[in-house]
C-alpha cells in the first residue's frame, strides 16, 4: 500500500481488535496520521513526507526505512519479527524501540546511526547489529537478547537533573560494545545494573556512573565533573527497587551483585 497524497491522509482501524494492518506499507510525498495502532506484516518504507503516530504504537515484521520524517508522539516502535535478518534504517529519533518478540531469533541490522529518545528494550534470542553505526540512548537499556557494535558507539545522552535515573542493563557476557560514552547534564545519574563490558574507550561526561561490574580495554576519560561510583553508596529507595528488578532480570542477587566490582573509582 503506498500513500502519496497531497494533503494530510489519516488511517482509522475497522476490523475486531480496531487496529490497522497491512502487508507492505509506503509513504511517498504525504503527511500521513495514524488513528489506530498500526500492524505491518512486512516492511515500512517512509521515502517523503511526514509519518506521525499520533499517540499509537506500531509494529513492524520486516524491514523499517525512513527518509524523512516520523513523530513519534512518545509511544513505542515494535520491530517484531520472529526470525532472520532485518534492517532498520531511521533519519527522526524513536521514543521507545523494542526489538524482536520473545522466543524469537532474529536480528535487526542498522542502515544508520539511530537515537531512542526514552527506553530500548532486546528481547530474549534476538540481536541488535549496529554495524558500525552509532546507537544513542536517552533512559533505558534493557538488553535480555545481545548486542554486536562491530566498530559503532553506544552513547547514553540527553539526560537531564530533572529525569529519574537512567538504567542499564547491558545483558551479562551477550554484549559487545565498543566505545561507550555516557553524556548528561553534570550531576544527573546512571545506574549499570550488571556488568558493562566495553572493548573500547569510555566517557563520562557531567554525569554520576554508578557500576557494580566495570571493564573496559581502552582509555577512560571523565569531564566535566564526572564520577564512577560503586554501589557501596546506598542508592535511595526508587533506586533499590530499580536495582532489585534489573538484578531478578540478569538472574543475580543483589548482595552478590554489589560485591562484584572490577574496576571503580
Amino acid at each position: 500500500m503506498t500513500f502519496n497524497g497531497q494533503k494530510l491522509q489519516t488511517l482509522s482501524g475497522s476490523n475486531i481488535s480496531n487496529n490497522l494492518i497491512f502487508f507492505d506499507l509506503t509513504l511517498n510525498g504525504s503527511e500521513l496520521r495514524l488513528n489506530n495502532d498500526l500492524i505491518i506484516l512486512n516492511n515500512l518504507s517512509i521515502i517523503t513526507g511526514t509519518f506521525d503516530a499520533n499517540d499509537h504504537d506500531i509494529f513492524t515484521s520486516g524491514n523499517w526505512s525512513n527518509d524523512d520524517h516520523f513523530v513519534h508522539s512518545d509511544r513505542t516502535v515494535y520491530l517484531n519479527a520472529k526470525s532472520g535478518e532485518k534492517t532498520l534504517s531511521q533519519k527522526d529519533y524513536f521514543h521507545n524501540l523494542t526489538i524482536g518478540v520473545t522466543g524469537g531469533e532474529t536480528t535487526i541490522r542498522l542502515l544508520s546511526s539511530i537515537t531512542i529518545e526514552n527506553k530500548l528494550r532486546i528481547m530474549s534470542g534476538n540481536r541488535l547489529n549496529l554495524n558500525a553505526n552509532n546507537l544513542t540512548i536517552g533512559h533505558q537499556l534493557i538488553n535480555q537478547g545481545k548486542l554486536t557494535a562491530n566498530g559503532g558507539i553506544t552513547a547514553f545522552s540527553r539526560l537531564y537533573l530533572s529525569n529519574s535515573p537512567g538504567y542499564v542493563y547491558g545483558g551479562v557476557n551477550q554484549s559487545a560494545f565498543n566505545d561507550v560514552m555516557f553524556v548528561c547534564e553534570e550531576g544527573a545519574r546512571w545506574l549499570s545494573v550488571d556488568e558493562l563490558n566495553i572493548d573500547g574507550n569510555l566517557i563520562v561526561d557531567g554525569c554520576l556512573l554508578y557500576a557494580n561490574n566495570l571493564d573496559y580495554s581502552g582509555e577512560l576519560s571523565l569531564k566535566n565533573n564526572a564520577h564512577i561510583i560503586s554501589y557501596t553508596s546506598v542508592p535511595s529507595l526508587n533506586e533499590w527497587g530499580i536495582i532489585l528488578f534489573f538484578g531478578l532480570l540478569g538472574g543475580l542477587g543483589v548482595i552478590l551483585m554489589r560485591k562484584r566490582y572490577s574496576y571503580l573509582i
